[in-house]
């Protein structure tokens, strides 16, 4: 599958795009929070409060809201001040 272009939804209360958009999952290829919509529009969806902790998804889960952002601006304070990651990421929301 190429890599797909993406798309954010705020959380629902039901996953509506499971069913009504036939998004589908892929955990083999591709971490948990992400569905994709039909192989023609190239599209996925990212659910933030469903990413799992990893450096790879530290970005995105500071776009979320609540816990899942508390949790992302800790793991950006915890790192040492000369880290590449926390620079980048204070030259991008300061």
């Amino acid at each position: 599958m190429n890599s797909p272009n993406y798309g954010y939804l705020p959380p629902p209360p039901q996953p509506p795009y499971k069913g009504s958009f036939g998004a589908f999952g892929d955990e083999q290829n591709w971490f948990n929070g992400l569905y994709f919509l039909h192989e023609a529009f190239r599209t996925a969806i990212v659910v933030i409060h469903q990413l799992p902790r990893t450096p790879e998804t530290l970005w995105l889960r500071l776009l979320g809201k609540g816990t899942v952002q508390q949790q992302a601006i800790e793991e950006i304070t915890a790192l040492p001040e000369d880290s590449q990651r926390r620079q980048s990421t204070k030259r991008v929301i300061v």
